[in-house]
């Protein structure tokens, strides 16, 4: 098995200072960032492999024929409308220091931009029907909306030079509305069109409820001690519990931030790199799990009595012992 945390944009260089490298040399696993020590959006791709090779070891996945041909287009031959395309003059790249313009949703006085991962746009437009056909970018200060009507327009990012940049990377809101995207190029009404920020999209696969900065939810400094977490949060869950008419969004946000902050770990992971790298670190254990139960299935096809089964199992058990969970924790935050 081989298990990735890669950027979605893997042609980006990563900066110097890279916050976990994340090896897991001896295993097969690795974990990648090219990122520092912000929230940038990162991705788990999981490749699956057998840990040996005998003749029926290997897990193989096939697509359906239908699959592929309505993944290629087919089934008739008739097109949809076609989708933007970035002109070879512009710079596609989501570059790294605006990653957190990633599920972001944007909105001026008739449109609406909600800027995906991958470069991808959602919005009420029909041209952006489906989704893929509108395409954004970031950039050299600049924010590109690529849509097949409009073709590409230019936008200046302002007021972000004057915020908390870990404020941003968490996504929090009150930090993100100080930010605006300002058209490059006049109306014909000689006027420059602008973009407020609207809303902080939930990300896909992530269960996560609030966008704010969790030591700003519990009303405590970066350095409070683990004894002021647990007291502040028996004191707002009590005055916020829903059975007592408190907000159940807030009463959420508030169990949320003592979760993350009340645990060494997932608190050290947060200050790195915010809930995504969070939910990264979570999802990279849940695998690592995964792994040594594929290990007890292979296990389990072998019938006891096979001539050979004695030494199947001593393999099974030397291989999970790389799963134990001291040496894989040191492997996953090596720097």
């Amino acid at each position: 098995m081989a298990l990735s945390l890669e950027r979605r944009e893997g042609e980006r260089k990563a900066p110097s200072s890279v916050g976990f490298s994340w090896a897991f040399r001896r295993t097969g696993l690795s974990c990648r960032p090219s990122a520092s020590r912000s929230s940038h959006m990162w991705v788990l791709a999981v490749a699956v492999a057998s840990a040996f090779r005998p003749a029926a070891g290997q897990f193989q996945f096939e697509m359906p024929a239908e699959m592929m041909q309505g993944m290629m287009g087919g089934g008739g031959g008739r097109q949809g409308p076609k989708g933007a395309e970035w002109p070879k003059t512009e710079n596609s790249e989501i570059a790294p220091e605006y990653d957190w313009l990633v599920n972001t949703e944007w909105s001026g006085k008739t449109s609406k931009y909600l800027l995906l991962k991958d470069g991808l746009v959602e919005s009420p437009l029909k041209e952006c029907e489906p989704e893929g056909h509108c395409l954004w970018a970031a950039n050299n200060g600049r924010v590109l909306i690529n849509t097949p009507k409009l073709k590409v327009v230019k936008f200046t990012i302002t007021g972000h030079e004057q915020c908390d940049r870990k404020k941003l990377e968490n996504k929090v809101e009150e930090e993100l509305k100080k930010v605006s995207l300002v058209m490059q190029q006049p109306g014909k009404n000689g006027k420059r069109g602008q973009l407020d920020f609207s809303r902080v999209a939930q990300a896909e696969g992530s269960d996560s409820s609030t966008g704010r900065d969790l030591f700003q939810v519990l009303d405590l400094p970066e350095d409070a001690e683990q004894a002021a977490v647990k007291s502040k949060f028996r004191r707002l869950s009590v005055q916020n519990h829903p059975d007592k008419g408190g907000d159940p969004k807030l009463f959420n946000e508030i169990r949320e931030a003592y979760e993350v902050l009340s645990g060494d770990d997932s608190r050290r992971y947060y200050k790195h790199g915010g809930m995504q790298l969070v939910k990264n670190m979570e999802n990279a254990w849940k695998e690592v799990e995964g792994q040594k139960a594929q290990l007890d299935a292979q296990l389990n096809q072998v019938p006891k009595n096979h001539p050979q089964y004695n030494q199947f199992k001593q393999q099974i058990d030397q291989q999970k012992k790389q799963f134990d969970g001291a040496h894989i924790k040191h492997e996953i935050e090596k720097p």
